[in-house]
């Protein structure tokens, strides 16, 4: 299923605790464990950003994200928060699968508990090539794709060497989407403002 269609996993039963029960190959089995917005906010999300993409014909948009506050915007999209570099490529077609570019190895297991996308893959060594690879594999190839970075005012976006990769590999048209995807962003849900509310009173 697509992240459209995303229906959260109800809790662990008792009994359910061995390890079978937490394997990497049940991905999102976990999330209820965790601090996490609903399915309907989420799904007002995706769709948001959708209408946002439509608006601005784009195919495809690559969302960049870092640790600590630059990691909003992939947080905004997954529910996971990042810790360091990340990538996250989705698409105007509901149908194409969404990619989650994040860490090592090692750390997958956690991303996949949390992360509301539908394949996670390791950033390194070379995560703009994989960006790329994953675009080609669809129409967005030949299409318009946005881009992501974290605060124009403060000119925070994708490190160059890693924007030139992306240049240098697509033949699609790259589109600075920035802007309009924090306009999304800004647009706060009643959940999302009493999420904040809980977030504050615990200061």
């Amino acid at each position: 299923d697509s992240t459209d269609s995303y229906r959260p996993p109800a809790p662990l039963g008792r009994g359910e605790t061995t390890m079978a029960a937490f394997r990497l190959g049940t991905p999102n089995r976990r999330r209820a464990y965790y601090d996490h917005f609903s399915e309907e906010e989420m799904d007002r999300r995706w769709r948001a950003v959708r209408d946002m993409m439509d608006e601005q014909s784009l195919d495809a948009l690559v969302v960049y994200g870092n640790g600590g506050p630059e990691g909003t915007n992939v947080r905004y999209l997954t529910d996971y928060t990042p810790s360091f570099v990340t990538y996250l490529v989705l698409f105007a077609d509901p149908d194409e699968r969404s990619l989650l570019l994040a860490g090592r190895p090692n750390h997958h297991q956690y991303v996949r508990e949390v992360a509301l996308v539908d394949e996670v893959d390791t950033l390194l060594p070379d995560p703009p090539t994989k960006v790329v690879r994953r675009i080609e594999e669809t129409d967005a190839a030949a299409g318009r794709v946005g881009i992501v970075g974290h605060a124009p005012r403060y000119e925070l976006s994708i490190p160059y060497r890693q924007y030139a990769a992306l240049e240098a590999g697509l033949d699609a048209d790259l589109i600075d989407a920035t802007v309009p995807f924090g306009a999304v962003v800004a647009t706060k849900s009643d959940e999302e403002l009493f999420a904040g509310y809980l977030e504050g009173s615990r200061a």
